[in-house]
């Protein structure tokens, strides 16, 4: 039985997630997975609200999550200095079902040295978090089996294959 793979991050916001999403897919396949991507589901928005809309994305969404048998996820950084929302919400539903989480980052760097703030606590006082880890504690935590943090070239940030590709290696290794 073929195993399913999740394939969680901020590329649905790209112009060419669908051509994406299909690259990403053909890569699983070539290792012996299929890979799921947000944007397959259909959703019929025919006179839907926007709230209506967002609302049977994420049904959808956790449909696909709770079809899978593990997740892949791009940590990369979105829009900040930290992982997209959206990702880690499927981060964290991953490991609230107790599912196989791998990561990857475009951005090696750690998470400290990604916010612009040089001190221990920002402007209203608040602890810049610091234990060395490449995110906010609790998206590496002890539910991921493995985690490739690997800098790619700043025009390939959020399109490079390469560290998605270096994983599923490692995970054919498990399955």
């Amino acid at each position: 039985m073929i195993k399913k793979i999740y394939l969680a991050g901020p590329e649905v916001f790209l112009k060419n997630a669908i051509e994406i999403g299909e690259l990403k897919k053909e890569l699983c396949s070539k290792y012996g997975f299929e890979g799921l991507f947000p944007l397959d589901n259909t959703i019929k928005t025919c006179n839907m609200s926007k709230e209506e809309i967002a609302y049977t994305i994420r049904k959808e969404n956790i449909k696909l999550i709770k079809e899978s048998d593990m997740c892949i996820a791009n940590i990369t950084p979105f829009r900040g200095s930290s992982i997209d929302s959206g990702t880690a919400f499927e981060v964290g539903y991953f490991s609230a079902l107790d599912k196989p989480l791998f990561l990857y980052s475009n951005d090696s760097r750690e998470y400290k040295s990604r916010v612009s703030i040089k001190s221990d606590f920002d402007d209203n006082g608040m602890e810049i978090e610091n234990f060395g880890l490449s995110e906010n504690l609790m998206i590496p935590d002890s539910s991921f089996l493995d985690i490739v943090l690997s800098d790619v070239p700043s025009n390939e940030y959020y399109t490079s294959m390469k560290n998605f590709e270096l994983l599923l290696k490692s995970i054919k290794k498990y399955f």
